[in-house]
């Protein structure tokens, strides 16, 4: 009854994170940067080591000699393989990942999302939430509509006015906007940060990965009415009259709210986003 469409501003505080362990951060990024110098000597003597093989089994036709080129590579035959990322430390990332996460879409709306702080913790604990089906509002507070909700009464009794709706226009339109390649770049490159994000959190097994798989299972799984739902007055001080919709988590509840336009749109968006970072939707247990 507490979780009810009408009233996700309410609701207990509950701690972002627990105390890091900085050692552990700092003996897994010497391990990291000696895996990479491993992994880089072993492109570099395995190309090597062909280009000798194929020199001694198919020599090169003698050519007269030529002036060495000693021009510039143009712009276009420059490779844009981008180099990996020198991640900063995770209690000092905020303004690393704000500048990045800004250019997965041209709407202004995102960059007023990126001014609050901990980045990486309000995104993983925000995933960890919808994954176990809890409310995500205590860390995306700010994305709380400003209108208040409304119902209307019509010849059936008490339901959602569907004007009520288009509260969620905006954060709906800047969310299906995320530019799905630059998503799925993106995560590959901050995994190391917000894995240690979700191991700081103190759970027991499991990755950030899967904790992300079963987020978007659980919102891929919320099946929205075409018809306004019937309410009916509580303490919240509206709850969903049908038993099948008040049971609902409290993820799917704010899903739900955003109404059924909406609500597939950012759907199909969740669908393309887990596609294109490889992963694969766990549905929620039960169903």
């Amino acid at each position: 009854m507490n979780d009810s469409p009408p009233n996700p501003d309410e609701s207990p505080h509950q701690p972002l994170f627990t105390s890091q362990r900085r050692q552990r951060r700092l003996l897994r990024n010497r391990r990291m940067k000696r895996a990479g110098l491993v992994a880089l000597a072993v492109v570099v003597v395995g190309v090597g080591g062909w280009l000798w093989h194929r020199s001694r089994t198919h020599p090169a036709p003698s050519q007269p000699e030529v002036a060495a080129d000693t021009t510039a590579p143009s712009a276009s035959s420059t490779p844009t393989t981008a180099a990996p990322l020198d991640l900063p430390a995770l209690d000092a990332s905020d303004a690393f990942v704000r500048k990045l996460v800004s250019g997965l879409s041209s709407r202004p709306e995102l960059a007023s999302w990126l001014v609050s702080d901990k980045l990486v913790h309000r995104f993983v604990v925000s995933v960890v939430d919808v994954a176990d089906g809890k409310s995500p509002e205590d860390q995306l507070g700010f994305l709380t509509p400003r209108q208040p909700f409304r119902a209307r009464t019509t010849a059936d009794g008490l339901v959602v006015d569907p004007a009520t709706y288009h509260r969620y226009d905006a954060l709906t339109a800047t969310f299906v906007s995320l530019d799905d390649a630059g998503v799925a770049r993106l995560y590959k490159e901050l995994s190391p940060l917000m894995e240690e994000a979700y191991q700081d959190l103190g759970l027991h097994g499991g990755t950030f990965e899967s904790a992300l798989a079963r987020a978007f299972g659980r919102l891929l799984a919320v099946s929205f009415p075409n018809e306004p739902p019937a309410l009916v007055h509580t303490s919240v001080p509206y709850s969903y009259e049908s038993p099948a919709l008040e049971g609902l988590s409290p993820a799917a509840k704010h899903l739900l709210r955003f109404g059924p336009t909406n609500g597939r749109k950012i759907q199909v968006k969740l669908r393309e986003l887990a596609n294109a970072m490889g992963i694969v939707p766990q549905p929620p247990a039960g169903g």
